[in-house]
């Protein structure tokens, strides 16, 4: 026999679903939390959906760089040395 509460739970799930509107569960570290439930709210809201789709689609869309990438649009490191003497106590045996 269902509980009054789980009846409410059942009806409430089928209002939602008539809706179009799912239950997402994620994990997401702590600090992020309230980023990823803004989005949701944006997301459900019919006058910020659009914008926010299309930002996390292109986010969504955007291929994670590559270490080419990094390097090439990361700092400058000409004035760096990097030359090192040769390591002393190692012997080279070629």
């Amino acid at each position: 026999m269902n509980s009054p509460l789980n009846n409410y739970v059942d009806r409430h799930r089928k209002r939602q679903k008539k809706l179009g509107i799912v239950r997402v569960e994620v994990q997401v570290p702590a600090e992020d939390a309230a980023l990823l439930k803004a989005a949701a709210k944006a997301l459900k809201n019919p006058q910020r959906a659009p914008r926010a789709r299309t930002l996390l689609s292109e986010i969504a869309a955007s291929p994670a760089p590559t270490l080419k990438t990094l390097l090439t649009t990361g700092p400058d490191f000409e004035d760096l040395n990097l030359d090192r003497a040769q390591d002393l106590g190692r012997v080279s045996e070629w």
